[in-house]
């Protein structure tokens, strides 16, 4: 979605990226024989510096969602007409994403 909220779309991003990167690494270690010395991180502290910046992204995402914005309300109907294309995707992401954290309630 795209945000008038500077803040917030800059920390939802960071901590997008973080977890992106830090599950390539995962993939990228598994693979005994790849370069570890490609990356400037180390393979044994990328997974916790990772953890580190996403939790900051995460509490300056939420220190901004608090800040409140001039953005319009979110609805599915909104995300389907300004993302045709994406919004199937979206939806799958968190009806999947959603069931698994269910195991947790």
């Amino acid at each position: 979605m795209k945000t008038k909220n500077t803040k917030l779309a800059k920390a939802v991003s960071s901590y997008l990226m973080t977890s992106v990167y830090r599950a390539y690494r995962m993939v990228f270690s598994a693979g005994r024989e790849n370069d570890e010395n490609c990356f400037a991180i180390p393979v044994d502290e990328a997974a916790d510096i990772c953890f580190a910046q996403m939790a900051l992204d995460n509490v300056k995402a939420r220190s901004a969602a608090k800040d409140g914005s001039a953005d319009e309300k979110i609805t599915n109907l909104r995300i389907e007409q300004e993302y045709p294309r994406q919004s199937a995707a979206i939806f799958s992401v968190v009806t999947n994403v959603e069931k698994d954290l269910q195991k947790f309630n």
